[in-house]
């Protein structure tokens, strides 16, 4: 039973910890400046043939666990995440059309030190195309994108997920940029309609910094209201 968890801890130190070399500039997602607040980042990306949806809270996922598992926290009592999805979408990428895109943004404080989940106190930190193939067309795209993205950012580093029970992803390669950024290529089988999700993520890793800062600062607001609450009634 323990294995699942060791197998998470140790994909989870290869995105941080790997050694492949980094391409010489910084990665971005469409040329806008990581850690930009919501609306300056909406802003920059108002070009995109894209209607968004409303930004929503999302608990407080490190980049590993969104990227491979998707796995939940549900220990945090405060969502740290500002998280917006495309609700129709009209972009092709590499010639691709993108189904979806995806963005995300941690909540850092304002100006009297708390998180108040209001977007004007963000930071993106991390995007995602997501692209749909059928069975048979999945090898060629993977092989199609792997090669552009190589083309750009040099030899990736690939990752080996066949002995994982719980990951979900067939294919899983990355590329390191300057100033911790990233990219990421992955695939996502489903065996029940036989169509694959593609997705391409872009990032910096110090968006995990972010998310821990803003789990911390809500959870010390959060104990400072209890000790003020008083004893009445114990």
């Amino acid at each position: 039973m323990r294995k699942p968890i060791v197998t998470i801890v140790a994909l989870m130190a290869v995105l941080v910890l790997s050694t492949s070399i980094a391409f010489a500039d910084e990665i971005t997602f469409r040329k806008v400046p990581w850690k930009s607040d919501y609306q300056t980042t909406m802003n920059a990306l108002n070009d995109m043939d894209v209607s968004w949806r409303n930004p929503r809270d999302k608990l407080g996922i490190l980049i590993a666990d969104e990227v491979i598992t998707s796995l939940d926290k549900p220990e945090l009592d405060y969502p740290c995440i500002c998280f917006v999805e495309s609700r129709n979408c009209d972009t092709k990428v590499a010639g691709y059309d993108v189904n979806e895109v995806s963005l995300y943004f941690a909540y850092t404080p304002n100006g009297d030190g708390e998180i108040d989940h209001d977007v004007d106190n963000t930071a993106f930190y991390m995007a995602c195309y997501k692209i749909s193939t059928d069975e048979s067309g999945y090898p060629a795209t993977i092989r199609d994108l792997k090669k552009k993205l190589s083309d750009l950012y040099g030899t990736p580093k690939e990752v080996d997920m066949s002995d994982d029970c719980n990951a979900t992803t067939k294919d899983y390669y990355q590329w390191k940029g300057s100033n911790n950024t990233f990219v990421y290529l992955n695939g996502e089988p489903n065996d029940v309609w036989k169509y694959f999700y593609v997705r391409i993520w872009y990032g910096t890793s110090e968006g995990d910094t972010l998310i821990r800062n803003a789990e911390k600062t809500q959870e010390e607001l959060g104990s400072k209201k209890l000790r003020e609450g008083g004893s009445d009634g114990l």
